[in-house]
This record gives C-alpha cells, sequence and structure tokens, in this order.
C-alpha cells in the first residue's frame, strides 16, 4: 500500500470539510442526536470554518493511499483550556482515519508530519483532547509518550462531552 501526507492549502478546504464530516460522523454518529450532530458539523467542519482556522495559524496534513484522501492531522497553537509551565504549547486539534485504514500506522505518520511541522523546543509540550470514552485513541497517545492531564467539556450541538486533555513534554524524543 503506497501512503503519502501533503500540508493543506486553503484550497483543500473543500476536501477537509467533507474528509472531517465523514470521519467524525462514521466514528461518532451513533453517540449524537442528529440535529446536534448536523449543528456540529456545520460549524466545526465547514469550508469556511476551516478556512477561518487555517488564516488563524492552524495547519492540516492529509493522508493519501494512491489518490484517494484517508485521513487527516489538524495541529497548531494550543486552544484548549490548560497551560503548563514555559515553552510554546501546541495541540493536535484533530486526527481522524478512514475505519479501513486503522492499525496500518497512518495515525503514526499524521503524528510524524505533524511533529515534524511544528519544529518544537525541549521546552514546548503538545497537547490533544480525547474523548473519555475513546480508549483506543487514549493508548495511541498514550504509545506516544502523551499522559492525562486534565478533563473539560467539549460540546457538540447541546451535549456536552467530558474530553481527556493528554500532554507531551517534548524533553523526551518524539517516537
Amino acid at each position: 500500500m503506497t501512503i503519502s501526507i501533503r500540508s493543506a492549502n486553503e484550497e483543500d478546504a473543500g476536501l477537509l470539510s467533507r474528509l472531517g464530516g465523514g470521519l467524525f460522523s462514521q466514528t461518532f454518529a451513533h453517540l449524537y442526536d442528529p440535529v446536534d450532530l448536523s449543528f456540529f458539523l456545520s460549524t466545526s467542519h465547514s469550508e469556511q470554518k476551516i478556512r477561518d482556522d487555517m488564516s488563524h495559524g492552524a495547519r492540516y496534513g492529509i493522508a493519501f493511499s494512491y489518490q484517494k484522501p484517508i485521513g487527516y492531522i489538524k495541529f497548531g497553537k494550543n486552544g484548549l483550556p490548560v497551560v503548563l509551565g514555559i515553552g510554546r504549547h501546541f495541540e493536535i486539534k484533530q486526527l481522524y482515519i478512514e475505519r479501513a485504514y486503522h492499525r496500518q500506522k497512518i495515525g503514526q505518520r499524521l503524528m510524524d508530519f505533524a511533529f515534524s511541522q511544528m519544529a518544537p523546543n525541549p521546552s514546548d509540550v503538545i497537547f490533544v483532547g480525547v474523548w473519555t470514552e475513546n480508549f483506543l485513541a487514549q493508548k495511541f497517545y498514550a504509545r506516544l509518550g502523551f499522559d492525562p492531564f486534565a478533563c473539560y467539556w467539549y460540546p457538540v450541538g447541546r451535549k456536552l462531552d467530558r474530553e481527556l486533555i493528554m500532554v507531551k513534554s517534548l524533553n523526551l524524543p518524539f517516537v
């Protein structure tokens, strides 16, 4: 299987909107009322939201299997409700991969891509928010050196999900 990853630009907003909305729905739609899900997708995965996020420093990497987009990562400055020590604070904002491509190290490759683009210093930290019931994602991030740090409430429409904030100190090598 040939997997490639490239940086996204504003021209990719439509692709990222469709991909992000589809992959979020594939993973989590069963948890939400359709009205809440529709509202959430229209506000968090719209083309305009993606363009706005890019204009404020968010960056994306898109994974392809041959020419087919199969996942992406969104990363940038930390926007989670937490601050830790000195240095810069980065955040892995979204990481989604089509279910058929899970367990093929694509998540690792997308993380490596994001990490290389962030060019962190040893005093920097990276945060990620993970739904408290998404144990596979928590295990994935733990393998990469992220540790549980705090929790907060994340709105999806009218529903509030409890999110776990995980943190990785960059004093250790990123593996």
